[in-house]
Formats: C-alpha cells, sequence, structure tokens
C-alpha cells in the first residue's frame, strides 16, 4: 500500500491511484465497446477523452461516496474504482442523484427551522404571514423527494403547525386565506399527500365571512387528494 502524504486525510490517501483505477476502468469500457460494435466512430478522441475523465471521477465518487470504502483495503478500493470506471455514466447519473437528494434534504431543513422561528410570534403581521407561507410551501415543493422518514416527520409536524398558525390569523387577516391558499397550491402541484393541512377548526365557523368560505373551499380541495 502507498505510503500516505503528510497531513492528508486518512480518508482520501488514495485518491491519485483511485482516479487512475477508474480511468483505466473507463479507458477499457470504450475499447469494450469499440470491439462489441466493430468500429472506434468518427469522434472517437472525445469519446475515449470523455470514458478517461468520466472513469477517473465515476471511480472516486463509487470509492468515497456511494461505498465510502475502508481506505487501508487498498486491492479492494482499486478493483472497486475499476469497476466503477467501467460503468462510468451510471454511477455518474447515482452521483448526481444523491447530490439532489442532499440539497433537497437541506432546503427542506433550512425551511423548516424557519417555520419554527416564525412559530414564536404570536400575532403575525402582514410581512410575518408571507414568510411563514413561503416556507411552509418550499415544505410542500420539497417533501415528495424526501426519502429520510425523521425528516419527513418533522417536517410534516412544523408545516401543520403552520397552517394552524395562519387558520387562526384568517380570522382577522385576509392574507393568510391568501397563504393558506398558495400552499395548498403547491402542495397539489408537487403531490405532496403526506403534508396534512389541517383546516378542520374553520369548517365550525360562520360561513358568512369570505376569508372562512375561501379557507373552507381550499380545506375541500386539499383533503380530496
Amino acid at each position: 500500500m502507498p505510503k500516505r502524504a503528510p497531513h492528508m486525510n486518512a480518508k482520501w490517501q488514495n485518491l491519485q491511484w483511485v482516479l487512475l483505477a477508474g480511468a483505466v476502468g473507463g479507458m477499457s469500457g470504450w475499447v469494450i465497446g469499440v470491439s462489441n460494435s466493430g468500429s472506434a466512430g468518427s469522434h472517437w478522441p472525445t469519446n475515449l477523452l470523455a470514458g478517461i475523465l468520466g472513469g477517473g471521477v465515476a471511480g472516486a465518487i463509487g470509492v468515497f461516496l456511494l461505498a465510502n470504502t475502508d481506505p487501508t483495503q487498498f486491492p479492494k478500493i482499486l478493483t472497486f474504482a475499476l469497476v466503477c470506471g467501467l460503468s462510468w455514466q451510471a454511477i455518474l447519473e447515482t452521483g448526481k442523484s444523491l447530490a439532489v437528494g442532499a440539497k433537497n434534504n437541506r432546503d427542506l431543513a433550512k425551511a423548516t427551522q424557519k417555520i419554527d422561528e416564525g412559530l414564536t410570534t404570536s400575532t403575525p403581521d402582514s410581512a410575518q404571514i408571507q414568510t411563514l407561507a413561503n416556507n411552509t410551501t418550499k415544505v410542500a415543493e420539497k417533501l415528495p423527494a424526501i426519502t429520510d422518514p425523521e425528516l419527513r416527520k418533522d417536517a410534516v409536524q412544523t408545516a401543520t403547525k403552520a397552517v394552524d398558525k395562519l387558520q387562526t390569523a384568517a380570522l382577522d387577516k385576509p392574507e393568510a386565506v391568501s397563504a393558506l391558499e398558495q400552499i395548498g397550491k403547491q402542495a397539489s402541484v408537487s403531490g405532496s399527500k403526506n403534508l396534512e393541512l389541517r383546516l378542520s377548526l374553520l369548517l365550525s365557523r360562520s360561513e358568512s365571512r369570505p376569508q372562512l368560505v375561501a379557507a373552507r373551499i381550499l380545506n375541500s380541495q386539499l383533503r380530496s387528494r
């Protein structure tokens, strides 16, 4: 096993060898493809370069992100990097999906935190109502793509509290009804079926108030999905 460079994190100590093995895998994949097709094609330099670069990156993604391989298992690391290089396009796509998922998790957690902060205000003004609506809408937008059950559960509970607060505010502030409609539309578009927007309190109120009538309609639309 090669010696680790001074001050290099143990996890990344074999990075250069992983990149090399992945690049070899990518190049091998190109050679196999040419052998199977019987022709390199007119764009073979570009395709070969793409295979080498893509293979190197795929090797690093596979070893350090997907498999989180033990850095002390040098032969296993190189073998796995080589295999990832052979299938570099699929590995890159998987890595992209992981990056998107991580970003969605961060966005949802950030929106949930801001909702919690907004819930501390006993009587929100118009600006605070809009901020609460925007963050709850963000939760409705991101929720369908979240696979972490604890994160989903926390987000749904927090969003439900936000809706409860908005429906109470709707008794005196018409903009709160618009906020509820905004949240309901996004939940409908994104398919956030697990986001239970509890508006049952409004159903027991007088229907002579336009705000409550609008909220009743919204409640019916959300619960029909």
